[in-house]
């Protein structure tokens, strides 16, 4: 990875809805129901993850909320039309980790009907975490860019480029993507929410800001080449 900003969802909402919408973001994803799981066999999990977790060629790691999806598609058209890059986004491509863990726990933990053992699905529940944070890290690490969509539903109580998350995810990638930028990013977890939630210090300063004034420049000095786009993009916010 070699680029890393963070935009406000505010400025992506200004982005032409109509000439952006999402008609360049394709779901590659299968049913579940396709996918075979049997513990009969002992469960080859690198193979499991290659399918369910498809490691792939883009050009943009797209980080945001599952409540900011929409958004994110709407930036990854807008990179893909103006720019020619191809962007990640989870949901788009990767089956999601609960609907594994569900499948799998049917099989091996369920007790009976509503019931399942504890300790197995303690168990299982780490190993299909696990294999989601390699892929997270694996994406990130190969993908040149990364961009997180900053939105109340991703990041809150910002202060000096720290905000709390209560999605271990997005404090993952951000972890991943600081890591990769050459910057220490964790921080301590601090106390539960009034919500009991538990939230995570994410700082984000490593990230360069992205708005809406930047993309529209940036078009004006767009190449026909994806990468060249991510090399003046980064020149131009460092200039």
């Amino acid at each position: 990875m070699q680029y890393g900003y963070f935009i406000d969802i505010k400025d992506i909402l200004k982005l032409d809805q109509a000439k952006y919408s999402n008609t360049c973001i394709k779901s590659s994803i299968e049913s579940m129901s396709d996918i075979n799981i049997s513990v009969k066999d002992v469960i080859n999990a690198t193979e499991l993850s290659k399918k369910l977790f498809q490691i792939t060629d883009k050009h943009v790691f797209i980080s945001h909320s599952h409540k900011n999806v929409k958004d994110a598609e709407k930036l990854a058209t807008f990179l893909k039309l103006e720019f020619g890059l191809d962007s990640f986004i989870d949901s788009n491509i990767w089956f999601h980790s609960m609907d594994l863990l569900k499948k799998i726990d049917d099989e091996y933990s369920k007790i009976y009907e509503g019931c399942y053992d504890y300790h197995k699905r303690n168990y299982t529940t780490s190993c299909v975490n696990t294999l989601l944070t390699l892929a997270l890290f694996t994406m990130i690490e190969k993908t040149p860019c990364f961009i997180f969509i900053d939105s109340k539903a991703s990041l809150c109580l910002k202060k000096n480029d720290i905000g709390t998350t209560e999605s271990p995810w997005i404090l993952q990638e951000l972890a991943f993507a600081c890591s990769f930028l050459k910057k220490d990013m964790l921080k301590k977890a601090i106390p539960l929410s009034e919500q009991k939630h538990i939230q995570f210090d994410a700082d984000m300063e490593p990230l360069k800001k992205l708005d809406f004034n930047t993309l529209n420049k940036w078009i004006c000095i767009k190449d026909k080449d994806p990468m060249k786009n991510l090399s003046k993009l980064q020149t131009y916010i460092l200039n």
